[in-house]
């Protein structure tokens, strides 16, 4: 048997060499297909940077909302049992699955002018969603609040419940236990979770095709190039907000590096 592992290894290296290879490959064809468009046209491709600034700052307040719902949802899934839980843990798989184009259509049905929130707000509160930064922002925290619940899920799983138990017969209510030991633990969960819902968010495009297509965001950009003059135009945007991503990932990396190391 022993003797066998060393072969095991190597097709297990093998087998994941492929699917690193098929992963990375197609993002080396773009980066490299055309390097001076990418690396130093596009800088001054102000089309480009709006939609990658739309893209970012929609994406960045639809993860602090869906931070702010969902990590106490993801609390009382953890702790608490309670009639309709397993609905709601259903609830929360339907943005992962269902097409993003239904997700689309779904939120108009609900936020378009003629529909009841969509009135409600834009009626009476002067706040447009369909073709208006709102649109994306709900498109956004549609697909991505899911990935915030279950990361936070998990910090909440990962820690010691009796901590808070001792907290609270020592006098402590229990918001101060989940604020000063609850929270403080799941914190580096939640960090990576909102992390992963902020790439999900800015990636986000069929969904916002049908909500709110305008102002368009980068993928939505991307697309439009794609569509009306074919590969050739596309590929400077697409390379120069692979870059972005990138840098953004690896920046994160080092900061969060940073905060395990001290």
């Amino acid at each position: 048997m022993p003797a066998q592992a060393p072969l095991l290894d190597i097709v297990f290296a093998l087998l994941s060499a492929i699917l690193l290879v098929f992963l990375v490959g197609p993002l080396l064809a773009v980066l490299l297909a055309d390097p001076h468009a990418a690396f130093v046209l596009s800088w001054s491709d102000s089309e480009l940077l709006a939609a990658i600034a739309v893209s970012i700052g929609c994406a960045l307040v639809a993860v602090v909302l869906g931070a702010t719902l969902g990590v106490p949802l993801a609390y009382l899934l953890e702790r608490h049992e309670f009639r309709g839980k397993r609905l709601a843990m259903a609830v929360l798989s339907l943005p992962l699955v269902i097409p993003h184009p239904v997700a689309g259509i779904a939120l108009l049905m609900l936020f378009a002018k003629n529909r009841l929130l969509g009135s409600i707000l834009e009626g009476h509160l002067g706040i447009a969603v369909v073709s208006a930064a709102p649109g994306i922002i709900l498109a956004m925290l549609f697909v991505s609040a899911p990935l915030v619940v279950r990361g936070a899920q998990q910090g909440f799983r990962n820690e010691d419940a009796r901590l808070e138990r001792v907290a609270q017969s020592l006098g402590a209510s229990r918001l101060e236990s989940f604020r000063s030991i609850a929270l403080p633990l799941a914190r580096p969960a939640i960090v990576a979770a909102m992390v992963s819902a902020m790439a999900r968010a800015a990636s986000e495009f069929g969904s916002i095709a049908v909500l709110a297509y305008f102002p368009r965001t980068a993928p939505v950009l991307i697309w439009d190039r794609f569509t009306a003059y074919g590969l050739s135009a596309a590929l400077p945007a697409t390379a120069f907000l692979l870059i972005v991503t990138l840098v953004l990932f690896w920046g994160w990396t080092l900061t969060d590096r940073g905060s395990h190391d001290a």
